[in-house]
């Protein structure tokens, strides 16, 4: 593996930032897992189950908007940066998310009033949390993002881990002293985003000297180029978090709150902690990806980009085979290590989760070759039909088999994923090769 690792050209530097950054990013972990122990501790199987509805409706902005905005925009960057345009990059992209971030406040204030005339003044309340956290949050993310592409890695690195420490332990803190309600650990987020969206504010600009002046060219080329690049992620993105959703939803409607509680342990410990693990990698490696594919003037330059990118796909395959074998062994153990007793009962559906999410992660990993080669727009038909497929299998499983059903219709759909994601891949490389090698009196035809 290392041999393989020199042929991709990366320097020891490159090898001390990757495990530099990769560490701190594991705190981050570390904190999410522990923040589940103590949330459950805290919180009952229902309030708990209140707070995993919150979160993945709190979910939707980013899955809509500002998700696929951000994709844009780290791989816009590089092109930005090698055209000498920092400066115009910076407005436009800032135009395009405070567009955005005017329109979730906008629906946050309607969805809140409609919720208090009709009585469901929780939701009400929740509904203003999640669009000022949705706003806050995604723009930190962009600049996290931003500063780790231009290589100020220890300085993202910091700010980030410093926002989920200040984030969860505040929401612990609050749950703690004011009240055990799932609505404090959304206040709690609240406040850390705002905190840390002026501290990021301060340092992007210490970073990027060229944002600092007043006016920059009239120029819409990197708003229509982000815009193209992404909104294959706006239609896949929507239908992901109803499937996402779906997973939550089916349960709270056909079976309990209680459920929904018990299914949010193991996906969070099982599917979303290996999540963040390949997301605290990919934070690294995706800069690097994006700069080595550039502005694809060459096919080496794609080439490059997709051996380094092989290797993190075999290396996603046995750390997912590894988790897999510690889960099936250990499950009871780790649900007690990592949560409380009272979901001990759910502990033999754990290595299913973990198989599930190592199948996504692989399906993601492998998405990185369509978006190196700027060809987003092939990323539709698999993500929407696994999305669609797996809102189907999960509406079925929860209404005949409840969590166990589910939990089955996960796994089928990340498989699902998986073969429509390599599918449609090798599809559209054979036939970019039977076009190439066709006559140019017959291609014209």
């Amino acid at each position: 593996m290392f041999a393989g690792l020199k042929s991709t050209g990366i320097s020891k530097k490159g090898l001390y930032e990757a495990v530099y950054t990769i560490s701190g990013r594991f705190v981050s972990i570390f904190l999410v897992i522990a923040t589940t122990k103590f949330l459950t501790t805290f919180l009952s199987e229902e309030a708990y189950g209140r707070l995993a509805l919150y979160n993945i409706t709190a979910t939707l902005p980013s899955m809509f908007y500002f998700g696929p905005l951000g994709q844009g925009i780290l791989r816009y960057y590089p092109i930005a940066r090698e055209n000498g345009e920092i400066g115009a990059f910076h407005r436009e992209y800032n135009l395009l998310f405070r567009k955005g971030a005017l329109a979730v406040l906008s629906a946050g204030v309607i969805l809140s009033v409609v919720f208090w005339i009709t009585g469901l003044k929780h939701w009400s309340i929740a509904s203003l949390l999640i669009a000022i956290l949705s706003s806050a949050a995604a723009f930190n993310t962009f600049r996290y993002g931003l500063q780790n592409a231009s290589r100020k890695r220890t300085l993202a690195m910091g700010l980030e881990t410093g926002d989920r420490v200040f984030q969860q332990g505040l929401a612990i803190l609050l749950l703690w002293i004011v009240s055990r309600d799932p609505l404090i650990v959304l206040g709690g987020y609240v406040i850390s985003s705002l905190c840390f969206l002026a501290i990021n504010r301060h340092y992007y600009h210490i970073s990027f000297p060229d944002t600092r002046e007043a006016h920059h060219p009239a120029n819409d080329h990197y708003t229509k180029g982000i815009l193209n690049y992404s909104w294959p992620f706006v239609v896949f993105g929507v239908f992901f978090w109803i499937q996402s959703a779906s997973e939550r939803w089916t349960l709270e409607i056909l079976q309990s709150t209680e459920m929904v509680g018990q299914y949010a342990v193991l996906n969070q410990i099982g599917f979303q902690s290996q999540s963040l693990l390949f997301g605290s990698i990919s934070y690294f490696l995706f800069p690097i990806l994006f700069n080595r594919a550039g502005n694809l003037k060459n096919n080496r330059q794609l080439e490059h980009a997709n051996t380094l990118n092989n290797w993190y796909l075999i290396f996603n395959v046995l750390l997912t085979a590894f988790l897999f074998l510690i889960f099936w062994l250990f499950g009871e153990s780790v649900i007690r290590l990592l949560s409380h007793e009272k979901y001990v009962t759910v502990a033999p559906f754990l290595p299913l989760m973990v198989l599930a999410g190592g199948l996504f992660n692989f399906a993601q990993n492998y998405s990185n070759r369509y978006m190196m080669a700027l060809q987003t727009k092939n990323l539709i038909l698999p993500k929407v039909a696994a999305s669609v497929a797996g809102i189907l299998f999960n509406l079925a499983g929860a209404y005949w088999f409840g969590l166990k059903g589910l939990i089955i219709s996960v796994v089928f759909t990340q498989a699902f994923y998986v073969t429509m994601i390599l599918l449609v891949w090798n599809f559209r490389q054979r036939a970019m090769s039977e076009n190439e090698s066709l006559p140019i009196h017959e291609t014209n035809h």
